[in-house]
């Protein structure tokens, strides 16, 4: 028991040494890891003064895993560790106040905290640190690359995908295409996500054709949908996984003789063990003036990790892979 313990908060104390890249995705694993048992073991720790232990055990009591949900006691435990200076618990604590998760959102306190992780090299906080910089009204590109450019080279997917957006662009960096793919194929190198087909797909006339900025239509006209050319399932956390929205759509679909569609996607990960999923309760996407119906799901990916999803319509398949970041 004790040396399991042990080895859990030595994990979470130092998970981005351990694992030579910035990969939180594997602190998931080991928070799954956890079993009730070790919840007892992990509060002695913290309430001796163990910061590691302080926000574990506040990541566990703000989700309810492995322990009934308790917000306000694991609030207060992330807290202590942030006030410690652990930059985790810095980060989550930013991450709390950004998207008024258990407080209210409060814009100046996320980037406060952000920037005391982002300073003492957490990766995830460096991201968010560019980020801010790119949406101000006046972006400022040089601070933002300086800060995407370190939490990239920790390896941290997000930022390594838009650094490659950057020097597609242009936006604020000079044109360099080379880069660019450079950054891209570091991003993906983890998980084979599903790239821009070359020649690129075109839905059929009347069907929407412009997408953002980013993104990029993906099938053939038996099924399409558009897909993120960063491979990101950019997903909100629920208690089931992470839910996201997709928009399908096939030639001559007709949302009149089939309101309900019979379309199925299903999913596995592959690069780790986690329960696949099947979700048939998709709804139809009505077009309006503004083009035929195409069909809508919304559905959750169970873990974070390298999915592959797979629609069907009457026995046309589409699949793709996609990255799913904790």
């Amino acid at each position: 028991m004790l040396a399991r313990l042990s080895h859990l908060l030595l994990f979470a104390a130092s998970c981005i040494l351990a694992y030579g890249e910035c990969d939180q995705s594997a602190l998931a694993k080991q928070t799954q890891a956890l079993k009730p048992a070790d919840i007892a073991g992990i509060t002695k720790n913290a309430e001796s003064g163990d910061v590691a232990a302080q926000y574990l055990l506040g990541t566990v009591l703000l989700w309810g895993q492995f322990a009934p949900r308790n917000e306000p006691a694991g609030l207060n435990w992330i807290q202590r560790a942030a006030k410690s200076g652990y930059p985790e618990a810095e980060f989550s604590l930013g991450d709390l106040y950004q998207h008024g998760r258990v407080v209210e959102y409060d814009r100046n306190e996320a980037s406060l905290w952000y920037q005391r992780a982002a300073e003492q090299g957490d990766c995830r906080a460096q991201y968010a640190i560019g980020r801010e910089y790119l949406r101000r009204k006046q972006p400022d590109y040089q601070s933002a690359l300086q800060w995407l450019q370190s939490s990239a080279e920790q390896g941290y997917r997000p930022a390594q995908t838009d650094l490659g957006k950057l020097y597609e662009s242009g936006d604020g960096v000079p044109h360099n295409y080379a880069l660019a793919a450079e950054w891209y194929q570091r991003a993906h190198r983890r998980c084979n996500t599903t790239p821009p087909p070359n020649p690129p797909f075109t839905p059929p006339a009347p069907y929407p054709q412009p997408l953002p900025k980013g993104w990029f239509w993906y099938g053939t006209e038996k099924l399409w949908t558009g897909l993120d050319v960063a491979g990101n399932w950019d997903g909100v956390q629920t208690e089931k996984g992470y839910r996201n929205k997709f928009a399908w759509f096939r030639r001559g679909y007709d949302v009149h003789t089939e309101p309900k569609p019979a379309l199925t996607i299903s999913g596995r990960r592959l690069d780790g063990e986690a329960a696949s999923f099947s979700f048939s309760d998709a709804a139809n996407n009505f077009g309006g003036s503004s083009g035929p119906a195409g069909m809508m799901s919304a559905f959750e990916i169970p873990t974070p990790g390298c999915w592959e999803i797979t629609g069907d319509y009457h026995g046309d398949t589409l699949r793709f892979v996609v990255w799913v970041e904790p």
